[in-house]
């Protein structure tokens, strides 16, 4: 037997034993039929409102549109409870990506930013960026993100659930809100229907979930001249 098939034999067995062992325990506890890796049940469901530089949603090449969430009294509102809970020494999500509807032709339309005296560390992402906030200096709830403009056209941005990407404990502090998720809404988003009125027809009719989604503020909606 060559040394690639004792790899595999190894991980053959390895991986059966570690099947078997989440067998028994599914077993244990009364796991559902079929489901050997149960998807666990959200704790709390916090929401939201971030505000845009830009409630009209025109701007020019060059432009940042600045997009920023704060919570300094550090208290989330809860969907299920319909309560503001306390919320201190949190690392909250957020996955803030962009679409565009119109227009445009460079594949890489924005440069995103924070501002200079900011502790937010931004990850890129294929169409925006995500991060976490709240366990910086003075354990700050707080992100303020610039889309600086550099192609015409008609975009969509809108906040990713964060269901995947839960909420956790800081660092060294008690973790009060595991398995908690985060939702974001667009406090002033009034300019979007207005935007997506000015589209061409064939585009409206493809876009037409965007509706509801700006009435719910889960959209925002810009042109870049």
């Amino acid at each position: 037997m060559n040394n690639s098939s004792k790899s595999l034999k190894k991980r053959t067995v390895k991986h059966s034993l570690i099947t078997l062992f989440l067998s028994v325990i599914c077993i244990a506890t009364t796991c559902p039929r079929g489901e050997l890796f149960p998807l666990p049940t959200l704790q709390y469901a916090f929401q939201g409102n971030v505000t845009v530089s830009s409630p009209t949603g025109i701007l020019a090449i060059g432009d940042t549109l600045w997009i920023e969430w704060a919570n300094p009294r550090k208290k989330l509102f809860e969907k299920k409870s319909a309560a503001f809970l306390p919320a201190d020494s949190l690392s909250i999500p957020f996955y803030l990506e962009y679409q565009r509807l119109a227009g445009g032709s460079i594949p890489e339309a924005f440069q995103f930013i924070t501002s200079p005296t900011s502790e937010l560390e931004l990850k890129s992402e294929y169409y925006g960026v995500s991060g976490r906030t709240g366990c910086s200096t003075g354990y700050q709830q707080h992100f303020r993100i610039g889309m600086v403009c550099r192609d015409t056209g008609t975009y969509a941005i809108n906040f990713q659930p964060t269901s995947h990407y839960l909420i956790a404990g800081c660092l060294g502090r008690k973790d009060q809100s595991s398995l908690s998720s985060m939702e974001y809404l667009f406090s002033d988003n009034s300019g979007s229907k207005d935007i997506f009125n000015s589209l061409p027809m064939n585009s409206q009719n493809g876009y037409a979930f965007l509706n509801s989604q700006i009435d719910k503020r889960e959209v925002y909606l810009f042109q870049v001249k």
